[in-house]
C-alpha cells in the first residue's frame, strides 16, 4: 500500500493482557515512528512491567527526515493552512480510531511532544462539549475512551479553533505531566500551560532538555502514577 508504515504492537501476546494489567496506547513526537518511541522508553516502561504493558502506533503523515536520519511520521501537518490541518488531524483520529477498535480498550495514553499535543487534544475530546468543531472530531473516533494520560514535553495545540477547544474544556481525565527545564522546543511554560487545565495534575520536572527522561526519580514517580490506576481510590 502506498504511504504504508509501520505499526509495532507491543507485547501482543502477553499473558499478562488476561492478568489486569493497564492496557496503555503510546503516541510518538514529530519525525519519530512508532519502533524509535518504543526504544527511547525502555527505561520508564521497565519500571512498570508488572502492571502495564504498551502498544504503539506511527502517525500517518511521513516527513522528509525522521529523528536519527530514519523514517519518520507526524500527526498532523501544521503552517499549511488550516484546512490542511484539520485533514491531516482527521486522518490521525480514523487511525487512532481504527487501533482502539482492533487493539483495544486501552486504560490511558502515553506520548511525547506532539503525541502529547494529540494526547492532550483526546483528553478534552473526553468529555461532551456544546462545540460544533469538538463534535466532529469526536465523531471521527467513536471507539476512544480513556481514563487517564501520561504525557511529556506535553503542549497546547498551537493552532486555532484547536487551542481554545482544549484550553477550555477542563478536561476529566487524570493526567501526569513530565517536561525538563532545559527544553528550548517544548518550553517548560508550554508545558505548564497543559497541565493547568486538568483537574489535581500530578506534575514532574527533569533537569535536562526535549527528551523522557528515565532516571530513577522519574522512574519512580512515573511508577506511582500508574499504581494509582490500577488501585484507583
Amino acid at each position: 500500500v502506498k504511504g504504508a508504515k509501520p505499526v509495532y504492537p507491543i507485547d501482543n501476546c502477553n499473558p499478562g493482557r488476561m492478568t489486569g494489567k493497564l492496557k496503555i496506547l503510546g503516541l510518538h513526537g514529530h519525525s519519530q515512528d512508532a519502533e524509535v518511541f518504543r526504544r527511547k522508553t525502555g527505561g520508564l516502561r521497565g519500571a512498570v512491567k508488572n502492571i502495564a504493558e504498551f502498544d504503539f502506533l506511527s502517525a500517518p503523515h511521513k516527513v522528509e527526515r525522521g529523528e536519527d536520519g530514519e523514517e519518520g511520521y507526524s500527526w498532523y501537518r501544521y503552517n499549511s493552512g488550516m484546512e490542511t490541518l484539520t485533514i491531516s488531524l482527521r486522518q490521525s483520529l480514523d487511525d487512532i480510531n481504527s487501533f482502539f477498535k482492533a487493539k483495544g480498550p486501552f486504560d490511558g495514553v502515553f506520548a511525547f511532544s506532539q503525541g502529547s499535543s494529540l494526547a492532550i487534544l483526546l483528553a478534552a475530546l473526553q468529555r461532551e462539549q456544546d462545540n460544533p468543531l469538538a463534535k466532529a472530531l469526536r465523531d471521527a473516533m467513536p471507539d476512544v475512551s480513556f481514563k487517564f494520560i501520561a504525557v511529556f514535553a506535553g503542549f497546547l495545540p498551537r493552532d486555532e479553533p484547536f487551542r481554545s477547544l482544549v484550553a477550555e474544556s477542563s478536561p476529566s481525565v487524570i493526567s501526569f505531566h513530565c517536561y525538563g527545564e532545559e527544553d528550548q522546543i517544548i518550553t517548560k511554560e508550554m508545558s505548564q500551560d497543559a497541565a493547568r487545565i486538568f483537574k489535581e495534575p500530578t506534575v514532574e520536572i527533569h533537569s535536562g532538555g526535549h527528551f523522557v527522561p528515565s532516571s530513577s526519580g522519574i522512574r519512580k514517580a512515573f511508577k506511582s502514577f500508574m499504581q494509582s490506576q490500577v488501585h484507583p481510590n
